[in-house]
C-alpha cells in the first residue's frame, strides 16, 4: 500500500480524537438516559474502529491498536479455535491409531454405527460423523466416503485395512489429509441405499464402495460423485457399459473373471471324485451371485453332479441355512462376495465341524482354516483401490481410469483336509501357489 505524510497524519489525528472515553465518544443523547449513542456517535465509532484496524495494520501485531480492532480479535479467536480443534483430531487420530487392532475393536470407526433409522420395518445402520472442525475438513482435509459390509469382529475385515495402507503409502493419512466417512451395513440393500444417500449428503470428493450391492447402492445414489468400486462384474451389475473406458461415474477393479465359476466345481470334483451333489452359497440379493449361480449349473451338467443353491439373504440368517442343509450338503462352494468374507470365519467353522469339504474364492478362508480357495489376490486388487483413489482426488477424470480385471488367479490348499479322510491329488498340490501344513 503506498501512503502519504498527510494520510498518517490524518489517521493520527483521528485516532487521538476519536481515543476510547474522550472526543466524540464523550457524546451521548441529551435525552440518553438509556445509555444509546446517537446517531452522530455511531458514526464516530464505526471510524474509530476503522482507524484502530488500520493502525493495528501498520504497527506490529502486537500493539494495544491492533490488539484493540474488532477485526483482528475475530481472527485471532478463529485461529485459536482451529488450533484446538485441530489438536482435538490429532489426539482422536493417534488414539484409533493406538485401539484399532485391539481383539473385537472396530476397524478404524471414523464414524459410529447406531441402529435408530428404520428400513422396512427393521433397523438399519445410521453412520453419524465423529467431531471434526469444519475448517479443517474445507481447508486441508480431503473426505471420502466408503460403503461396505459391516466390519464382523470374528472376521477382521481385508480391504478396508489394505486400502488405507496402500493410501499411506501414497501419502494420505486419514486424521491429518483425508478423512473417511464411513458407512457400514448388516446385509441388505436397503440399509445400502440409505447409507448411500446419506454418505452424497455430506458432498465426499470420492466415494469407495466395496462390493455388489454397496456398488448398485452408490451408482443409484449419485451420477456426479467418483466411484472407486472393487466389485464382481461391474458389467454384469449394470454400473458400466465398458470396462476399458468407463461411460459413467463408476471405476476401480473387477475381482472374478466370468470363467471363475467354472473352475471352482472341477477342482472340487478333483478331491471327492464321487460327489454327485454340491452346495453353492450365494448371496440371494446380488445380481452377479444370480448370474454366477446359473454358470455353475451349466458346468454341472458336464460334471454330472448336481448343483444344490444356498440363498443367503442377510448375515443373520447365514449359520440357521447352513444349519438346516446339514444333512444335505456333502461338499460345497462359496460365492464370492463381500457379505461372506465378513462372515468367513463362521463359514470356515461350520464346514470344519461338519467335516464338509470347500472351496472358497479367496485365499483369507484358507488361512482362516478352511480346505482350498481359488480367486484372485484380493488384497493386492484393494492395494488398486488406493491409487484410483490418489489419482480422482489429484484430479484424474473417471472415463481415463479403465476398470482393471485380475491378470492371475491364485490356489491355496490347506492340507489339514486330511482331518477330513480326503486325498489331495499331487497334481493339485503342484498346480498351488500356496500350501498350508
Amino acid at each position: 500500500m503506498i501512503t502519504t505524510p498527510g494520510w498518517f497524519r490524518a489517521v493520527a489525528t483521528a485516532s487521538t480524537v476519536l481515543a476510547p472515553g474522550g472526543g466524540a465518544f464523550a457524546h451521548r443523547s441529551s435525552a440518553g438516559t438509556d445509555g444509546h449513542r446517537t446517531t452522530s456517535a455511531r458514526h464516530h465509532e464505526t471510524i474509530r474502529v476503522a482507524c484502530l484496524c488500520l493502525l493495528g495494520g501498520i504497527h506490529s501485531a502486537g500493539s494495544p491498536y491492533a490488539e484493540q480492532c474488532p477485526l483482528r480479535a475475530a481472527e485471532q479467536r478463529s485461529a485459536r479455535a482451529k488450533k484446538a480443534a485441530r489438536a482435538r483430531w490429532l489426539r482422536q487420530d493417534d488414539d484409533l491409531r493406538a485401539t484399532r487392532d485391539r481383539p473385537g475393536a472396530r476397524p478404524y470407526p471414523m464414524l459410529a454405527a447406531t441402529s435408530t433409522a428404520s428400513v422396512g420395518g427393521q433397523n438399519a445402520l445410521r453412520c453419524e460423523p465423529t467431531e471434526v472442525a469444519e475448517e479443517d475438513m474445507a481447508g486441508k482435509i480431503r473426505r471420502v466416503g466408503l460403503l461396505a459390509y459391516e466390519p464382523n469382529p470374528n472376521s477382521p475385515p481385508v480391504c478396508p485395512r489394505a486400502m488405507l495402507e496402500g493410501l499411506s503409502g501414497l501419502g494420505w493419512t486419514a486424521g491429518r489429509n483425508i478423512f473417511l466417512d464411513y458407512g457400514y451395513a448388516k446385509s441388505s440393500n436397503e440399509e445400502f441405499s440409505m447409507l448411500a444417500a446419506q454418505l452424497v449428503s455430506r458432498v465426499p470428493e470420492v466415494i469407495v464402495a466395496m462390493g455388489t450391492p454397496a456398488s448398485v447402492a452408490a451408482a443409484g445414489a449419485t451420477t456426479r460423485i467418483p466411484i472407486v468400486t472393487i466389485t464382481a462384474d461391474p458389467v454384469a451389475a449394470g454400473l458400466v457399459h465398458n470396462l476399458s473406458r468407463p461411460d459413467t461415474n463408476v471405476t476401480g477393479v473387477a475381482t472374478l473373471h466370468r470363467d471363475l465359476q467354472t473352475k471352482q466345481p472341477e477342482m472340487l470334483r478333483e478331491v471327492m471324485p464321487t460327489a454327485r451333489v454340491i452346495g453353492i452359497i450365494f448371496n440371494a440379493k446380488s445380481t452377479f451371485s444370480s448370474a454366477a449361480l446359473e454358470r455353475a449349473k451349466a458346468v454341472a451338467v458336464g460334471l454330472q453332479i448336481e448343483i444344490l443353491p444356498v440363498p443367503i439373504h442377510d448375515g443373520r440368517d447365514l449359520v440357521s441355512r447352513l444349519d438346516i442343509l446339514r444333512g444335505r450338503l456333502a461338499s460345497f462352494i462359496v460365492d464370492a462376495d463381500g457379505l461372506f468374507m465378513s462372515h468367513r470365519s463362521e463359514i470356515v467353522r461350520f464346514a470344519v465341524a461338519n467335516r464338509l469339504p470347500a472351496v472358497y474364492p479367496y485365499r483369507e478362508f484358507v488361512d482362516e482354516g478352511g480346505m482350498m480357495s481359488y480367486g484372485p489376490h484380493l488384497i493386492r486388487h484393494c492395494e488398486r483401490i488406493a491409487s484410483y483413489i490418489d489419482r480422482v482426488l489429484r484430479g484424474t477424470r473417471v472415463a481415463e481410469l479403465p476398470i482393471q480385471q485380475p491378470q492371475e488367479f491364485e490356489l491355496a490348499v490347506n492340507l489339514t483336509a486330511k482331518a477330513l479322510n480326503l486325498n489331495i491329488p499331487p497334481s493339485l498340490l503342484l498346480r498351488a501357489d500356496q500350501v498350508i501344513e
